[in-house]
């Protein structure tokens, strides 16, 4: 990292920052201790008896680390202009959609934790990532909402409050899950206009802004990734969970064609594809 910076001295269009060099530095130190602690707990949890014969754990850790990437990207601390976020809170502001879609993906969360550590321990990670939410705050171009609080408040209490077995769990999930990639997928619900069929995948990412892309990406991994993995823990096969989430959203993205402000492209099945294979 020191020597690519020193070596943008001399590059016309580059300057050598010892910012830079901090922050790719702590970059690489963070990248090696998440893949020490990603190493740790799979190995931990296939010495867990209950475990041993059942679902691999990789897949799992691979969504909990993108969830973790999508609440905190792009991991750059803000100590000032707090206070028009916490505005942003105001009732006012409340979606019911996307209450639901934060119920759904806390309730995900949990279940993954189950599917690696012991209850105990998987529930204390729970309540720990929850913090995630209100460190928002303090994160450049991240913002809490009212409706995110909401379903994360009521997720942490029917996962508390409500038994039921793994199987149970990730059969009403999955269902849940599907429900909430259709609703997401249909806004805003009015059908006008004619969209033009992207068949490059992954271009509208490319096109954006990296903070943005990198965010929706993640965003869109753990939801395919989990609603695939969902199917395949409540007993259904790989291969028909990964097929039975792919067509799916390419019917969404059929429908897409058209809904106003949708980018309609091939980008979302390719996606789920490549999540199933992981």
């Amino acid at each position: 990292s020191c020597s690519i910076e020193m070596l943008q001295i001399y590059d016309i269009t580059r300057d050598c920052s010892a910012v830079d060099l901090l922050c790719n530095t702590i970059s690489a130190v963070l990248g090696v201790v998440l893949g020490y602690v990603f190493r740790q707990s799979h190995l931990a949890s296939l010495r867990r008896p209950a475990i041993a014969g059942g679902l691999h754990t990789s897949g799992p850790l691979v969504l909990i680390f993108i969830w973790v990437g999508f609440e905190t990207i792009p991991l750059f601390p803000l100590t000032f202009k707090i206070l028009p976020k916490i505005h942003a809170l105001w009732p006012a502001h409340f979606s019911w959609i996307d209450a639901v879609a934060s119920f759904t993906a806390w309730l995900i969360v949990a279940r993954l934790l189950e599917a690696i550590y012991d209850p105990k321990l998987g529930w204390r990670l729970v309540l720990l990532l929850s913090l995630l939410v209100p460190a928002k705050l303090f994160i450049a171009q991240r913002t809490p909402t009212i409706a995110e609080v909401a379903g994360l408040t009521v997720a942490l209490i029917l996962w508390k409050t409500v038994p039921a077995s793994m199987a149970a769990r990730s059969a009403l999930l999955s269902g849940l899950t599907i429900l909430v990639l259709i609703i997401q997928g249909l806004r805003p619900f009015h059908f006008t206009g004619h969209n033009v069929f992207s068949w490059v995948p992954f271009l509208a990412f490319l096109k954006s802004p990296w903070e943005n892309g990198l965010v929706t990406l993640c965003q869109k991994s753990f939801w395919y990734g989990s609603a695939v993995w969902l199917l395949f823990a409540a007993g259904r096969g790989l291969l028909p969970a990964t097929g039975v989430i792919a067509a799916l959203l390419t019917i969404i993205e059929i429908i897409q064609l058209r809904l106003p402000g949708r980018t309609s492209e091939i980008t979302d099945p390719v996606l789920a594809m490549v999540l199933g294979l992981i």
